[in-house]
């Protein structure tokens, strides 16, 4: 019970110490994850990564719908993988439980270069103008 600590001041209960707990969950926020989806969506141009069709807004979905947008980890997070735009796609649920904890195909690799170097290229907000009417330039 090492990484286990008593919390005395408060309540006699057992809690995880931040340290443990950052390093096996670290916070990815919500509006982080949108963002994330929201940027390979563009580079992928909605397409999924596994089956090549049309990748439906998460909004008309419900959560365990077959073709709800999901964010597969190129190298799983099982073998250190994170969850980075470099290391992602994006594919429907049904393909990326298909694919589960196994080794990257060649045509994730693929997809992986290819979003990789659409990324590079991507504006600095999604958004076409600002607020004032300017475009958004580079």
């Amino acid at each position: 019970m090492s990484g286990l600590r008593t919390d005395t001041a408060r309540s006699p209960r057992l809690t995880w110490s931040p340290s443990r707990r950052a390093r096996y969950h670290p916070v990815t926020t919500t509006k982080q994850r949108a963002g994330q989806l929201r940027a390979l969506r563009w580079a992928q141009r909605s397409l999924c990564a596994g089956c090549g069709e049309h990748v439906p807004s998460s909004s008309r979905l419900k959560r365990y719908d077959p073709a709800y947008p999901t964010f597969d980890h190129v190298t799983t997070r099982s073998t250190g993988g994170g969850r980075t735009l470099g290391n992602g796609l994006l594919k429907h649920q049904r393909c990326n439980q298909q694919r589960a904890n196994r080794a990257p195909t060649g045509c994730d690799l693929v997809w992986l270069e290819f979003v990789t170097a659409r990324l590079s290229m991507r504006p600095r907000s999604f958004k076409p103008t600002f607020k004032g009417g300017v475009r958004n330039l580079r």
